[in-house]
């Protein structure tokens, strides 16, 4: 999983580190409030909104920690971890559709899908990958990295 993890990291940091600053970026950005989402099958749903309805911190019912240009969350209830989704940002919704095709050809096991949302990558792994694990358990494994609270 952590091969995989990082493999998915230097895809998002080549993208990012290619990117370029011709004013286009914020065309895109205001077209992504309206954008097409594909599914790891090919299918393509409309989006009425991106990630605006989704907010990348913890709180009741999710852990959410930053590792680069990557959100990791873990959903739970209780104690018991119950999903673990990659949410990997590619600036705009092209590149995160690009990204799509090209991580699928490598996708493995540990992965139940991949789609896009935005210009997010985002990997849902199967439940093999943290169903022996507690919420304490992933505070502890990922206590090198940040957790992303809402300030209060």
């Amino acid at each position: 999983m952590k091969k995989y993890l990082l493999t998915l990291m230097v895809f998002a940091l080549m993208f990012t580190l290619t990117a370029c600053g011709n004013g286009e970026s914020s065309k895109n950005n205001e077209n992504n409030n309206n954008v097409e989402e594909k599914n790891g099958e090919g299918e393509t749903n409309k989006a009425s909104s991106t990630t605006d309805d989704f907010e990348f911190y913890s709180d009741n019912t999710k852990l959410v920690f930053q590792s680069g240009n990557s959100k990791l969350i873990y959903y739970y209830t209780g104690d018991t971890v119950t999903a673990y989704h990659a949410y990997i940002d590619y600036e705009n919704a092209a590149t995160a559709n690009y990204a799509l095709t090209l991580l699928q050809k490598d996708k493995d096991e540990t992965i139940d899908k991949m789609y896009t949302k935005g210009r997010y990558v985002v990997v849902e792994y199967n439940k093999s990958e943290y169903e022996d694990m507690s919420v304490n358990d992933i505070r502890t494994a990922y206590s090198y990295l940040t957790e992303l609270k809402k300030a209060q």
